[in-house]
């Protein structure tokens, strides 16, 4: 087993967002003051009237110079174009739509820039509607729907189509951090790289999606061509994928989560909904899943599954999808059930090498819920 990369990068992102901005670069913003809630009442100003060369603001344009007090001022300005927006250290209470263009949002100083609450669209932090995006070194907190939410979930970002990527970033207390239901093409793709993802899923039954397992999931993604993700840390925040092809190497996944607390509602009793799988491919997918780890801390009546494919729908080809290489176990001092993969393709799943830990079934075939 070789060197786990997502050490380091996990002892980076500690260090890096872990450390706060100093209170007077923070600037903490009301929500009153930012606007209501949408791209159109945030006060769009032409770059004209913001000026160029004003690095001293919050949101500056690499490319041009042009600084902006609003996120979606900066968006504006790009437009069609492609452009990088550096963003200052701060706690922002705003949001912004990127309707178009090739847009990266890279934080001036790593784990310096937070968004937290804010939505567009009534769902996102940050609502991708562009050609590609690209998040670096950003905080997203704190986007809870409530629990008569009729709407659905709503998250950090929500990626509706193009090329996304999002490296050294964090996402945490949420109901998700990323949303794509409605993402397709042949040529859309997700990287995730050194980022760390936490306490994400719904803490509470949506009324949109009462008894599908993924609708917990901190990560949901519609079917996608491509997504990649390396050296990643996943602390409660499960991930559902529906990708033709998927790269999936050296990630920590870590499930601390008490299965009965992931539905609480009485209409919805917690008993009828375990903790979903920490990984999922429920519409199947070719690739390789390798070098990865998984850990569960708790200890668990019911047997939990660590990852899922084509349980919903046998939709992507699964012959060709290698899983090997991989670690999982029960912390110290916890003990359980667990089963490894659960397959419902019927594809021959190529299912390799894997050092399980006691109480841990390396396989087990399953019917798909869906032909």
């Amino acid at each position: 087993m070789r060197n786990r990369l997502w050490m380091l990068c996990g002892l980076y992102l500690a260090g890096a967002f872990l450390s706060p901005a100093p209170a007077a670069a923070q600037g903490k913003n009301s929500a009153a003051a930012q606007g209501k809630n949408s791209a159109a009442a945030q006060g769009k100003n032409s770059a004209a009237a913001q000026g160029k060369n004003n690095t001293t603001k919050a949101f500056v344009i690499v490319e041009s110079g042009q600084g902006f007090d609003q996120l979606q001022q900066a968006v504006d300005a790009i437009g069609a174009a492609r452009g990088t927006i550096r963003i200052a250290n701060g706690l922002y209470q705003q949001c912004a739509v990127q309707a178009a263009g090739r847009i990266s949002y890279v934080a001036a100083q790593a784990g310096g820039a937070i968004f937290e609450q804010i939505l567009c669209d009534h769902k996102a932090g940050l609502v991708l509607r562009g050609e590609a995006a690209r998040i670096d070194g950003v905080i997203f907190q704190g986007y809870r729907s409530p629990t008569d939410n009729i709407s659905g979930r709503i998250s950090a970002l929500s990626w509706d189509g193009g090329t996304l990527s999002i490296v050294n970033s964090l996402f945490r207390s949420s109901d998700a951090a990323l949303l794509g239901h409605h993402v397709a093409g042949t040529d859309t793709q997700l990287t995730i790289s050194q980022s760390s993802f936490s306490q994400l899923g719904a803490l509470a039954p949506m009324p949109s999606c009462p008894t599908d397992q993924t609708c917990v999931a901190g990560v949901d993604i519609g079917p996608i061509a491509k997504f990649r993700m390396t050296t990643s840390h996943f602390a409660d925040a499960p991930v559902a994928v529906r990708a033709l092809q998927v790269d999936m190497e050296d990630n920590l996944f870590e499930d601390q989560m008490d299965e009965q607390a992931v539905r609480s509602d009485a209409d919805f009793p917690a008993q009828a909904h375990p903790a979903p799988p920490l990984f999922a491919m429920p519409f199947g997918g070719v690739g390789r899943i390798q070098y990865n780890e998984f850990r569960l801390h708790r200890s668990i009546a019911s047997a939990a599954v660590l990852i899922a494919v084509a349980l919903d729908e046998r939709r992507h080809p699964t012959r060709g999808l290698v899983v090997k290489d991989n670690q999982a176990a029960f912390a110290a001092g916890t003990a359980g059930q667990a089963i490894f993969l659960v397959d419902g393709s019927g594809d021959g799943v190529m299912v390799g090498d894997n050092h399980l830990g006691a109480g841990l079934t390396t396989y087990q075939r399953q019917v798909a819920q869906r032909p």
